[in-house]
């Protein structure tokens, strides 16, 4: 397995883990904190992701979908402002101010988009099967493939991919104003 497959594998299971954390979490009885979500988070704030019973940064303000960029761990995951209340002054004395995770950065600087029109299929798809991996850790829903118009070669070289890729949920090819019959809407798994 190719190290990004490796890095994603070890992504799943943590997720896994911390699945199974809150479902105990809930299953003692801890109630969720109380009061509203917050609405004016700011960068470096301490939160709890309720969904999850896990403390986290934010390390960076709601999107346009109104999803929050948290450290949570060594992961950092893309969550509903909702789905988290910020810690009390002292709730967060004790926790250590963990150092970003190695793939923040990338995580931080991935667009949502990947370009493949010019190469080959095979080298398209290398391209591709890395590109999914950095959008999957990064915690993006739905990203662009734009693999141009052209013959078609590599539209279905595309296709035919993320019809077997693990994690995608669904694919389509672009509205007009989404590039049209050049580019591929892909919606990934949620963990």
């Amino acid at each position: 397995a190719r190290p990004s497959q490796d890095t994603a594998q070890r992504a799943r299971l943590h997720l896994r883990d911390l699945a199974h954390a809150s479902d105990a979490y809930a299953a003692q009885g801890h109630p969720a904190p109380p009061g509203p979500p917050p609405e004016d988070l700011r960068t470096g704030e301490h939160v709890l992701v309720v969904s999850l019973g896990q403390r986290g940064i934010v390390h960076a303000a709601p999107d346009s979908h109104g999803e929050v960029l948290v450290q949570a761990g060594p992961l950092a995951l893309r969550v509903p402002v909702s789905d988290l209340r910020r810690l009390p002054p002292g709730e967060t004395d004790s926790l250590p101010e963990p150092s970003p995770p190695a793939g923040l950065g990338k995580a931080l600087a991935l667009s949502a988009t990947l370009d493949v029109r010019g190469l080959r299929a095979e080298e398209a798809i290398e391209e591709l099967d890395k590109y999914l991996d950095d959008a999957t850790l990064a915690g993006f829903n739905r990203v662009t493939v734009i693999h141009g118009k052209g013959t078609g070669a590599l539209r279905q070289a595309v296709a035919a991919h993320l019809s077997r890729h693990p994690e995608v949920a669904a694919f389509r090819l672009g509205a007009e104003s989404e590039g049209g019959s050049g580019a591929t809407i892909v919606d990934l798994r949620r963990p």
